[in-house]
This record gives C-alpha cells, sequence and structure tokens, in this order.
C-alpha cells in the first residue's frame, strides 16, 4: 500500500540563539522563587518555566547533561538555563514551586504531582530506584500535593489532605517513620497532620504547626530537637520546647531557625561559627534570640552555617560561615561571626526575598533582578564566570531572542521511514509531534521524540514506517 505523509511544522515557543549569548538583568518572566542547592542555582519563573545554572554532577541541572564530579565543569552552566521536560521532550512547564538539595532538585506541578532531577543516591528522587536521571521523573504514589521542601540529601511533602511524606536519606530519622530504615518511595509522616508549613534541613524536618508551634524530628546531637537536652535522634515528630508564636521556620543545616509574630528570630542547634546569631559560638540545645534582630519580616533558608534575614526597612541582616565571601561585607575569614550585620545597600536596596543556601548567598529584589555573591567556582552565582565574589553582583539572564520560521526540507513518500530536516536557534529543543487526522487539537497529538541537532541550527527526526496509516501529519515545537 502507499503511505503518504504530509509535514506541517509549527513554532509555539521562543527560542536563544546560544552562539551569541546576549544577556540581561531581568529573566524571561518574573521570578516567583527560588532556591540555591549544592554550588548550583534554581528559579522559578511565573511562566511555570524552571532555570538552573552552577554545577552539573549528577545532571541536577536538568538538561540531559551531567559532570562525573566537582572537579568537573565540562556540563556546567554559568548562565540560566532552561530545565528540559521528562524524557528529554521539550522543557518542564506548569511548576508552581521548586526546592533544591545537595545534589537534586524538586519540582511541584499545578496537578499536584512532584518531579524531580539529578542524584539519587539515596533515592531523593522518589521514583523507586537509586539511578541518578539527567531530566525530571515524577515522583512515585504522590497526588494533590500542595507544598514540598527540600534540603541535603532528603524531601518533604505536604498533601491537600494534611499528611507530610518525606524520601531520601534517612540516617538520623529526618523522614519521620519511626525509623532509619532506607526507602526508595515517598512514605507518610507518622504522628503529623494539618501543619502550616514545612521546611527539610541536613539531618532533622521541621513542621509549624497553625498554633504557632513547631515540629521537629531526625538528630539531636548538636541540641537541634531544641529539647533542652543533646538528645541522640527522634525519628517521630516531637514539639520543641520553650518557643510559640512563630510564623515561619527554616530548617537550615543544623540549626533550626524560627520567625516569631513579633518580628524577633529564634535559633537552636549548632553554632560553632556564631550561626546561631546569639553573640557567642556555643551549641544549644534550646531557642536563644539572635541579637540585633528586630522588627524581621524574612527568614531566609540557609545551606552551611551562614543565615541570613530581612527588616521591615528591606535591609539584609547575615552572619555566621564567611569562608567564601557569602556573608557579602567584601572579606572573607575562617573564624565565628555570631553578631548579625547590616549588608550595605545594593541595587535599589528593596530585598524581598534572601538565601544563604550553600556556598553563596541570593537575593530578590522588588523590581525582579536577582542577585548573588559568595563561592562561584561552578558558575551558581549566574554572572557568566567562576570568580568568587565578595560582595552582590546581578544575575545575568540570557537574551531570549525572537525565533525565526522553521524551514523545513527533506522527507519521503512510500514505503519506509519519513525523515524531516529544519533549520532554527542552535541549542534549542524541539519536540515532534505527530497525528492522523489534522483537526485534531493540538494537546491529542501524539510525541514522537526530540529532533536531533545534526550540526549548529540544522536538526532532524526519522519516523520509521507505522503500517496501516494512509498519511501522518506532523508538528514541530517547543513546548
Amino acid at each position: 500500500m502507499l503511505i503518504k505523509k504530509f509535514l506541517f511544522a509549527a513554532f509555539t515557543a521562543s527560542a536563544l540563539a546560544a552562539s551569541a549569548q546576549l544577556t540581561t538583568n531581568l529573566p524571561p518572566s518574573p521570578i516567583v522563587q527560588f532556591w540555591g542547592g549544592g554550588r548550583h542555582t534554581m528559579v522559578l519563573l511565573a511562566d511555570g518555566s524552571v532555570w538552573t545554572w552552577g554545577s552539573n554532577v549528577a545532571g541536577k541541572l536538568g538538561n540531559n547533561q551531567s559532570s562525573a564530579n566537582y572537579s568537573d565543569n565540562s556540563f556546567d552552566s554559568y548562565l540560566p538555563i532552561k530545565v528540559h521536560g521528562p524524557n528529554n521532550v521539550g522543557y518542564l512547564n506548569s511548576i508552581i514551586a521548586v526546592s533544591a538539595g545537595e545534589g537534586v532538585n524538586t519540582a511541584l506541578r499545578s496537578d499536584g504531582t512532584v518531579w524531580a532531577w539529578g542524584d539519587n543516591e539515596f533515592a531523593q528522587l522518589g521514583n523507586g530506584t537509586t539511578n541518578n536521571a539527567w531530566t525530571p521523573v515524577q515522583v512515585s504514589g504522590l497526588t494533590n500535593v500542595v507544598a514540598i521542601s527540600g534540603r541535603a540529601y532528603h524531601t518533604l511533602a505536604l498533601k491537600a489532605d494534611g499528611t507530610v511524606w518525606a524520601w531520601g536519606w534517612n540516617g538520623y530519622g529526618q523522614l519521620g517513620i519511626n525509623s532509619t530504615a532506607p526507602v526508595l518511595v515517598p512514605q507518610q509522616v507518622i504522628g503529623l497532620t494539618n501543619p502550616a508549613s514545612i521546611s527539610a534541613a541536613y539531618t532533622t524536618s521541621l513542621a509549624l504547626m497553625s498554633n504557632g508551634t513547631v515540629k521537629i524530628w531526625g538528630t539531636g546531637r548538636k541540641g537541634e530537637l531544641g529539647q533542652g537536652t543533646n538528645t541522640s535522634s527522634s525519628y517521630v515528630p516531637i514539639t520543641v520546647l520553650g518557643i510559640s508564636n512563630v510564623v515561619s521556620v527554616a530548617g537550615d543545616f543544623q540549626e533550626p531557625e524560627a520567625l516569631k509574630s513579633d518580628g524577633t528570630i529564634w535559633m537552636w542547634g549548632w553554632n560553632n561559627l556564631g550561626q546561631l546569631g546569639n553573640g557567642t559560638s556555643f551549641d544549644t540545645n534550646l531557642p536563644v534570640q539572635s541579637v540585633n534582630l528586630t522588627n524581621m519580616i524574612f527568614a531566609g533558608v540557609t545551606g552551611d552555617r551562614d543565615n541570613c534575614a530581612i527588616k521591615a526597612d528591606h535591609s539584609v541582616w547575615i552572619w555566621g560561615r564567611n569562608f567564601n565571601g557569602q556573608l557579602g561585607n567584601g572579606m572573607t575569614n575562617s573564624v565565628p561571626n555570631p553578631f548579625p550585620q547590616k549588608m550595605a545597600p545594593f541595587g535599589n536596596a528593596t530585598v524581598v526575598a534572601v538565601q544563604t543556601p550553600d556556598w553563596h548567598s541570593l537575593a530578590l529584589e522588588a523590581d525582579g533582578t536577582m542577585w548573588g555573591w559568595g563561592s562561584n567556582d561552578h558558575g551558581q552565582l549566574g554572572n557568566g564566570n567562576t570568580n568568587d565574589a565578595w560582595s552582590p553582583g546581578v544575575v545575568l539572564w540570557p537574551v531570549v531572542a525572537p525565533a525565526p520560521p522553521i524551514v523545513v526540507a527533506g522527507g519521503k513518500s512510500g514505503n519506509g521511514p519519513f525523515q524531516l530536516t529544519f533549520t532554527n536557534n542552535p541549542g534549542t529543543l524541539f519536540a515532534v509531534l505527530m497525528s492522523t487526522n489534522l483537526a485534531l487539537p493540538m494537546n491529542n497529538w501524539t510525541t514522537l521524540g526530540t529532533a536531533v541537532e545534526i550540526s549548529s541550527g540544522r536538526f532532524q527526526f526519522t519516523d520509521p514506517l507505522v503500517t496501516n496509516n494512509l498519511r501522518r501529519f506532523y508538528r514541530v515545537r517547543t513546548p
């Protein structure tokens, strides 16, 4: 039978002219949320897309490439790049929240499903395996999720029914399942329902309750459990003593942080570098008030013993570890910095969110610009280079160029495979869709796969012969 094939090419999104690398201070869509992980950064934009930059160890940038280790910069990105879609088709979309760990990134989709990519040594991807993923894979068994939080090597998810689920590393009982047993898929946290918010840390997990109290589980060897003693561990949630009227919590590294309704910040746990901000470098197993911090409106998530917060006047305050210039005061040191200090104003001095995630720090201003400082050995500051910065500098975004029309060449009528070839901006991802009915809505078309860039700006895709079809229509698009 003669098989006739017709080609219909449609371009539906903008693409980056990678060779030019023109940059701007503003992203292509407003920033909704940002996270820093292990020498990398992740941002969620208002259009539902996710962008990453920095180290690509274990494929955590989500672009279907991977660096072997932190000594390998081969596949790092020094500027923001867009996270690819599952199975490397198109781009990840419809995301409403993100969270980053040491080597894994997690995203919550608008349909209540959770997706993750990167390192999976401790089953951080929650998909029933320990295989790394270079593009997003769906976390198994989770639906109706409304919030996520991931740090280090484990992740928490809050469902619409008020239950909390956890997966990943469980060496200190931080999954809250009454054991330290490893798990490959999400498990329900025992004895915890209807928290107002959740926050994963390094070896602990926290939940803020609607009555202003804080639940915690995991290790207590540095006093992190807030029980008045250095309890070894609690494998189920327990209430932190001596604190109430809390409005937000952050798990941080091994020093939980709580913002109270009166604008004060309270911390407890490890304090060898002054990360509790109470003027000392002694650990404490009960919450203590951080000094110099009043009228605070935001307590930032932190990574490795450097902490931050925002005052009502939008000034940024920072304290703790400064090995890599992450305090943003123009210098580095290896001694405790136990007194929170006000950062010198930068940009328009209207910071609305701040984070000190790992060995670098990040801030977002009201005008939409994002700033970074500290360690930059893998380009995690997003400024196009790998030079450390001891004071804030703006994140640079690739200019998204208007896409040229797709030029299609090639094809075959008759028995055998059909090959289509087209040209467009180099480095762009294209999904190839097929239908036997041109009138069908695009969401009913079948995705066949991704076109291969056979040379700079030249793309190709081959569709094997499928029998009993008189004709097949094709669309080419960037989702």
